[in-house]
């Protein structure tokens, strides 16, 4: 009998929140929006980048509901090996060029100084201008050489910073500390544009309320809201830190088969309570009612 009390009083809280919801106009009293819970962090689906051809996830470090530092390596692509040949190619033959345009600096010092020489004594008789200006075309082959290399030096650094990051891109990193929600594509697997995994930081958790664009003009942030999960009772305080600035079609829909799934709605984000934000942690993404306090 307590049960089925519980139900009805649970209902009648949603069905006032969602009457609320569709009321025009500043008329006086709360506003009503439908919702879903989020990390304040949002999902974020962790996928590989930099690569047009197909790649496996060879190694996953970490597994689902498992918590990470920030940079913490989660997974390790097939092309892993590749990548670090090349970067090591490109690291040789920087070290290469970089000797080459060493070995031509002492050679176009020497060259110069010996044209030096060659002019002075060409001007006193004692050897031919054609050995004079022997001298003087092997200096200047030394300095184009030395400009030529100094050229590629700077071509091979940029090809070994590209190198590295496509080495780097090898490696799925998370992006902040957080929680690894989902495995979406397992070890051995090829990558595809569903991502690897998700991913959020879970110690903050917010409530994405859909206003509608009659009622937004009543909702300001700092402003308190109380939110109702299916057959509970008691709501979970909040206050909205976020008022969206787009006018768009709504994406929580109501659970009746009738509602109207065109509505126009702004995005509107609500920071829970602290003290039940990980009460929420296993629940993203599970719709809920909003009362906007007036």
């Amino acid at each position: 009998m307590m049960q089925r009390c519980v139900v009805m009083v649970s209902v009648l809280v949603m069905l006032y929140v969602s009457l609320s919801a569709h009321a025009d106009g500043l008329s006086p009293g709360s506003v009503g929006a439908m919702g879903i819970i989020e990390p304040k962090s949002r999902v974020l689906t962790l996928t590989h980048k930099g690569s047009m051809e197909p790649v496996t996830v060879a190694l996953l470090f970490v597994q689902e509901g498992e918590s990470v530092a920030a940079d913490q390596p989660l997974a390790q692509l097939g092309n892993h090996a590749t990548r670090k040949a090349e970067l090591e190619e490109a690291k040789a033959r920087l070290v290469r060029l970089k000797a080459q345009l060493q070995q031509n600096n002492v050679t176009e010092v020497f060259t110069r100084k010996e044209f030096e020489r060659r002019q002075i004594l060409q001007r006193q008789n004692a050897i031919s201008a054609s050995e004079k200006d022997e001298t003087e075309k092997n200096w200047k082959a030394a300095t184009a050489q030395g400009t030529a290399l100094r050229a590629e030096i700077v071509e091979a650094e940029a090809s070994l910073d590209v190198a590295a990051q496509n080495l780097e891109n090898t490696v799925i990193r998370a992006p902040f500390v957080g929680t690894v929600l989902d495995i979406l594509t397992r070890q051995g697997e090829r990558a595809s544009d569903k991502g690897i995994m998700t991913f959020a930081n879970l110690s903050a958790m917010d409530v994405r309320a859909e206003v509608f664009e009659s009622d937004i003009a009543r909702i300001k942030t700092g402003q308190k809201a109380e939110i109702f999960l299916p057959q509970q009772i008691t709501p979970i305080r909040g206050i909205v830190y976020h008022v969206g600035f787009v006018v768009r079609g709504n994406d929580v829909n109501d659970t009746d088969p009738l509602a109207d799934r065109d509505n126009r709605v702004v995005s509107v984000r609500i920071a829970v309570d602290p003290d039940v934000a990980p009460q929420l942690k296993n629940q993203i993404y599970r719709r809920v009612s909003v009362r906007f306090v007036p």
